[in-house]
């Protein structure tokens, strides 16, 4: 459940972008990636991993902004990865999350 406040009805409107994203989510690829800078380092001073979700570009524009929406909206709430940055490339959206394992 979420807990953070998006306003009046904030249930029934998360519930609902979730449901369209359930529905008309975006699909793509993930990639496993680390930053070229070695300075780029964790508390243990372990290299930081990142997932790269690389988005078809025949997804539709208002679906991947739902998804970004939502992904901001959790962020930092448990078992939902961190989105760190969005980003679009001759033409594909690609998403950088935190790596976590499963």
């Amino acid at each position: 459940m979420v807990k953070r406040e998006i306003g009046r009805g904030k249930y029934l409107a998360l519930a609902l972008f979730y449901t369209t994203l359930l529905i008309l989510g975006s699909y793509g690829v993930v990639f496993k990636a680390m930053r070229s800078d070695p300075n780029d380092t964790d508390e243990n001073g372990n290299r930081r991993q990142y997932a790269v979700k690389r988005i078809f570009p025949t997804i539709n524009a208002a679906f991947i902004l739902v998804e970004m929406l939502i992904l901001k909206l959790v962020d930092g709430e448990s078992n939902n990865a961190d989105l760190i940055q969005a980003y679009r490339l001759e033409g594909q959206v690609s998403l950088v999350f935190r790596y976590q394992k499963s």
